[in-house]
């Protein structure tokens, strides 16, 4: 209970540091009712244009700083009799800019990760049913690492009212970052937001900041690798008003990292993401 009252409290605190965060002032509260929800349909195509900053620093090296461009593809392929939609993913296009001490602007354009396909069947408020892997052959990691920002994570609740605040806690499976997957225990406080037009979308949103713990364990004949984590983290969701789907994304998390290569041969590190997911086409059958 002490533990529970104490996350508690750092949420509220984290919420009022991120309120008066500078990345978007906050919107005059009015007096609404929003309702988060998705509503995919089978056949229905989304391309999302995902931009990410890195910055990764182990113990007294020198941060290695990354910018990064990749698009995010999710095709609903049906929608089940229980509601549920059974959503088929992956990364393209990857591509980015890397920098290190006096080495700068290095360009890369290849992941072992691009084009490597994962099925999530998520509920109306994203709640995780299953998530699955395409290929449980071959280990690989996603450039932004097992615990980057991913998109569909649990709401859990619908309507609210305009600045009321709401608390989610989850244990997620990230097969979309990497093979074998990460899991992350999470808590996040929420808050609904005032509808507001954005990329040709009439949206409505919330905040939430998100503390939690996540691991990573690759196991081979050749190498053992085991990554903890500790999550602290913030962003906003924008659902489009009229189609029911994630139009525009935002997360800012920083890691706390504990690489271990054996029992007592561990490092230990910082690593700091800003990701965007931006929605760039979208294609609906019956549209």
């Amino acid at each position: 209970m002490r533990k529970f009252i104490y996350l508690i409290t750092l949420l509220f605190a984290s919420l009022l540091c991120f309120a008066q965060s500078d990345f978007e002032e906050i919107e005059k509260v009015q007096v609404d009712t929003v309702c988060f929800k998705y509503k995919f349909q089978q056949g229905d195509l989304l391309i999302y244009r995902v931009e990410s900053r890195d910055s990764i620093v182990f113990d007294d090296d020198i941060p290695l700083v990354r910018d990064r461009w990749e698009r995010f593809i999710v095709k609903c392929d049906s929608v089940d009799k229980f509601g549920r939609f059974h959503l088929n993913l992956y990364f393209t296009d990857y591509s980015a800019v890397e920098s290190k001490g006096e080495i700068k602007d290095v360009m890369r354009k290849s992941s072992p990760w691009i084009n490597r396909k994962f099925y999530l069947v998520i509920d109306s408020v994203s709640n995780r049913i299953r998530s699955v892997a395409e290929d449980v052959t071959n280990a690989a990691v996603s450039p932004g690492g097992p615990y980057q920002p991913y998109l569909f994570f649990p709401f859990k609740q619908s309507c609210k009212v305009v600045n009321e605040s709401w608390l989610v806690s989850s244990i997620d499976t990230l097969v979309e970052n990497s093979f074998p997957p990460a899991i992350v225990e999470h808590s996040n406080l929420m808050r609904a937001e005032d509808k507001i037009d954005t990329l040709g979308y009439s949206c409505i949103k919330f905040r939430f900041i998100r503390t939690g713990e996540a691991t990573y364990q690759m196991k081979s004949e050749q190498q053992s690798l085991q990554t903890n984590a500790i999550i602290n983290s913030g962003g906003r969701l924008f659902i489009s008003s009229k189609f029911f789907v994630p139009v525009h994304f935002f997360q800012t998390i920083e890691q706390k990292l504990r690489v271990y290569f054996d029992e007592d041969n561990y490092r230990v590190g910082k690593h700091f993401t800003n990701t965007y997911f931006t929605l760039e086409e979208f294609v609906r059958k019956n549209n």
